[in-house]
């Protein structure tokens, strides 16, 4: 492989966003075992913090690199679209989550938001392979 600018921005693209989805979905499962052992409000939110200080900048990293690859793109693609849909929702997803999880929300819908930031993160990659 060639080092060229395009190179290196493809690779932070990928480490970034692999470090933002896969954090999403090992979240997505330590959260409620962290409410099955009684864990509520503070304890909560220090560990969505803690992921926070990883996932938001990887987030932001991987849609800054998502976004300088589109513009240089010669042409846009279907999935490239679904791709941009997908993280739109999963960060929208993930700052509802959060709020949640955290007991400032009722916490009635965190299956069904973990069930879609699952299947957001899921059809990330798969978008991604697409391209």
């Amino acid at each position: 492989m060639e080092f060229t600018v395009e190179n290196v921005i493809r690779f932070i693209h990928l480490l970034s966003a692999t470090i933002w989805v896969g954090g999403m979905v090992s979240m997505i499962n330590v959260l409620p075992t962290l409410h099955r052992m009684g864990l509520h409000g503070a304890d909560v939110r220090t560990v969505s913090r803690s992921f926070g200080t990883v996932g938001f900048p990887a987030m932001v990293i991987a849609m800054g690199t998502g976004v300088w690859k589109t513009i240089d793109a010669a042409e846009v693609s279907t999935a490239l679209w679904v791709k941009v849909g997908l993280s739109a929702a999963a960060l929208l997803l993930g700052l509802w989550y959060a709020r949640e999880a955290s007991g400032r929300g009722p916490a009635v819908a965190l299956p069904a938001i973990r069930l879609l930031l699952l299947l957001s993160g899921v059809g990330l990659v798969a978008a991604s392979i697409a391209l």
